[in-house]
């Protein structure tokens, strides 16, 4: 179940904003903050629209009962868990309209504009209006009901901005971003002995195939068996020598030391760079800890160790963590409207009405 983990990651990104009041008719209210109400229409594109992404970007996931009914974790369905995820997002961006008018905010010009431009983009390639509000019928909803839930996404990123981005009212702190490092990041080095080979041209550059992934072909039986023996005899010593950088200069295939001499920093942030597998097992590990991750191509062999005083990071490891602002803004968002989410009050009769595991994903994710 890959990276589900990432999904978080994938929700804010598809998610953004509006002005408060419209005379568009979004239908009978689904979700109400303080007297700002969302309705239904808008809240199913939303779950429509989250589904096709999620299709589209899990492999493993697929659009059947039996699916999302499968045991997530500490008898949460998989089905459940998706929807506890998407049903924050949605009220969030609710709950952002209301603060949009409180903070007298306002949006830009070429904001409104970005949002013409690609409605119109959208009617030229569908081919005309009709073509296209034929596509969103679909979704149930029309041109108009479209351009009003982008807007609704773009007030709620006005909010974000003016809060947690840099200069915003609730800035993320040194202090904080200490705290977070400290909380979420693990710092390792590691082994790496490939169990397929690496295709290289005649001057030993690799090659990459037409999606820009590195081309490989299998080893032979007898090839494999050797690389796995040696791994198992690094996995032991690795677990008792006090040299452990001797064995990735001697023995692993890819060695990063002359760039990242302070080792590699882990956060859960870092699953579509290091895997689920990889992160997940760093993410349970402790100093001292030695853990072997065999996937498809390679075998790691990785040993953790206690991490830098935040005080004393080098430039080289700032330079991997160069997103952890962002990644702590986005903590204090979270829970900052979690906090807020507790006011929004739902209509379970319209709200059971689009449930997520039933409502048809979105036909395009261009939408």
């Amino acid at each position: 179940m890959k990276k589900i983990l990432a999904l978080t990651a994938l929700i804010l990104v598809v998610a953004m904003l509006l002005p408060s009041c419209s005379t568009v008719n979004t239908g009978s209210a689904v979700m109400e903050y303080e007297g700002t109400e969302m309705g239904e229409k808008l809240y199913g594109y939303w779950v429509a629209s989250y589904k096709r992404n999620i299709l589209n970007y899990y492999e493993d996931v697929v659009n059947t009962e039996a699916y999302w009914n499968t045991e997530y974790a500490d008898g949460m369905t998989i089905g459940e868990y998706f929807t506890d995820i998407i049903d924050t997002q949605v009220k969030n961006i609710l709950i952002a309209q209301k603060l949009f008018k409180d903070y007298g905010l306002k949006l830009s010009d070429s904001v409104i504009k970005a949002i013409d431009d690609d409605i119109n983009e959208k009617i030229e390639y569908a081919g005309s209006r009709a073509a296209l509000n034929e596509e969103l019928a679909k979704m149930g909803i029309n041109i108009e009901l479209l351009k009003e839930a982008y807007l609704w996404e773009a007030r709620h990123d006005a909010v974000y901005n003016y809060l947690f981005a840099t200069g915003g009212k609730l800035e993320t702190t040194s202090a904080q971003l200490k705290s977070y490092y400290e909380e979420y990041y693990s710092r390792i080095h590691y082994i790496v002995l490939y169990t397929t080979k690496l295709v290289t041209d005649s001057n030993g550059n690799l090659q990459y195939d037409s999606n820009g992934i590195v081309v490989t072909e299998a080893m032979t039986d007898e090839e494999k068996a050797a690389v796995l023996a040696l791994a198992d005899k690094l996995e032991a010593e690795a677990k008792t020598t006090d040299n452990f950088f001797k064995l990735i200069e001697e023995h692993s295939d890819y060695n990063y030391l002359e760039s990242y001499s302070n080792g590699l920093f882990v956060s859960h942030n870092e699953i579509n760079t290091y895997g689920y597998d990889i992160v997940g097992e760093v993410q349970k590990a402790k100093p001292g800890d030695v853990v072997r991750i065999d996937d498809d191509y390679a075998v790691y062999i990785i040993r953790e160790y206690e991490l830098t005083d935040f005080n004393q990071l080098s430039d080289s490891d700032i330079a991997q963590m160069y997103q952890i602002e962002s990644y702590c803004a986005d903590e204090l968002y979270a829970n900052y409207f979690k906090a807020l989410a507790e006011n929004v009050t739902v209509n379970e009769e319209i709200y059971q009405q689009y449930d997520f595991e039933k409502v048809a994903p979105s036909p395009s994710s261009k939408y």
